[in-house]
């Protein structure tokens, strides 16, 4: 017989309802702050940037509560594995999208970084560039 403890999971508590709710009010922030910042811009590359990090962390944010929708309905002998594992993998690729969408060779695409000249010559040479 499996005890009550190990039937329940920590998002079926009080506790755990108020960071689900607090889980989906960030997303919707999230979603509302993304979407804004889109209207503002008018670069094409850096609005496919903000579509892709947009949809990753959409599924990021929104992971959590349908995982413990699916939990409900897992056997709790497996229950442990099967939350440890989906939330596991939900990390990792969110992680790894993020390290797509900023890799360095991406980076100018979506990142205009302007070096100005005359401060790196100051701070290689240790002198202005109008003296030379």
């Amino acid at each position: 017989m499996i005890s009550f403890v190990s039937d329940t999971t920590e998002y079926q508590s009080l506790a755990g309802g108020i960071v689900l709710a607090l889980r989906l009010i960030i997303l919707i922030w999230f979603v509302y702050e993304l979407h804004t910042t889109r209207l503002q811009e008018s670069a094409e590359p850096k609005l496919k940037f903000y579509k892709y990090f947009g949809i990753g962390y959409f599924v990021w944010f929104i992971h959590l509560p349908i995982l413990v929708i699916i939990a409900a309905m897992i056997s709790p002998q497996y229950r442990l594995k099967a939350i440890t594992g989906m939330t596991l993998s939900g990390d990792l690729l969110s992680i790894s999208a993020m390290v797509y969408l900023l890799w360095p060779s991406r980076n100018p695409t979506y990142f205009k970084l302007v070096v100005d000249e005359r401060k790196v010559l100051l701070q290689k040479y240790g002198y202005a560039y109008n003296t030379i």
